[in-house]
């Protein structure tokens, strides 16, 4: 935009003499492929020198980033948005975690585990630390609140899927092999 475009151009009636090819660019860009706004790159929408398609700076992020491979307000990372350092997709930094994790591979909320929510230094995917528990577990294999041991559910110690210790039981049994509250037999039920 230079002083020789008349004032009136600038209003929502633009008159036929201004659009005219003297302006350069599909709209009002200069020196660049964009569509609107855009000068040294081949952003899309008010970028430069970058390959953003709006608002980026020497970065392949799609929006407001720099410096990084982000898709909106991300720098020095792969993350999509609002990362620095990391490959997560959202505000997430130093690790591979999508949505606000730090120096981890969790998806969010996640420190120094590849744990997918608010998981630290282990791979559990929610609330687990030092086992593979899905949820909240810690130092086990189990799915849900379990602790050292392959359990699904408040298991410890045994490979029993729900409040199992020590068993192979799978529901409040303990010792021995019966599948709901036994202990020391064969029973299937309450023996």
């Amino acid at each position: 935009m230079t002083e020789e475009i008349p004032a009136q151009c600038m209003t929502e009636e633009i008159p036929v003499q201004c659009m005219t090819e003297e302006i350069p660019g599909p709209m009002f860009d200069i020196g660049d492929t964009s569509p609107m706004y855009d000068r040294g790159d081949t952003s899309p929408m008010y970028d430069r020198e970058d390959t953003s398609p709006m608002y980026d700076r020497g970065d392949t992020s799609p929006m407001y980033d720099r410096g990084d491979t982000s898709p909106m307000y991300d720098r020095g990372d792969t993350s999509p948005m609002y990362d620095s350092g990391d490959t997560s997709p959202m505000y997430d930094i130093g690790d591979t975690s999508p949505m606000y994790d730090i120096e981890d591979t969790s998806p969010m909320y996640d420190r120094g585990d590849t744990s997918p929510m608010y998981d630290r230094r282990y791979t559990s995917p929610m609330y687990d630390r030092g086992d593979t528990s899905p949820m909240y577990d810690r130092g086990d294999t189990s799915p849900m609140y379990d602790r050292g041991d392959t359990s699904q559910m408040y298991d410890r110690g045994d490979t029993s899927p729900m409040y199992d210790r020590g068993d192979t039981s799978p529901m409040y049994e303990r010792g021995d092999t019966s599948p709901m509250y036994d202990r020391g037999d064969t029973s299937p039920m309450y023996d």
